[in-house]
């Protein structure tokens, strides 16, 4: 979540400098959210940002 528009383009700076593809961006309650799409991205996103916790898989989606 960004403040501004210009912490939005910072994060998407940094998003796409580490190699994520960069999605629409969108306004929601006064902030901007830059979102991050798929498995694996959300995976290697968590891994860099240091996320120790797991969530449950998506319905439908254990397979994969």
């Amino acid at each position: 979540m960004a403040e501004s528009k210009a912490e939005l383009t910072e994060i998407r700076q940094l998003l796409k400098r580490a190699g994520f593809k960069l999605a629409r961006p969108f306004a929601k309650a006064r902030q901007w959210r830059q979102p991050v799409y798929g498995v694996a991205e959300v995976a290697r996103f968590l891994s860099l940002v240091g996320e120790q916790k797991h969530a449950e898989p998506l319905y439908g989606l254990e397979s994969q």
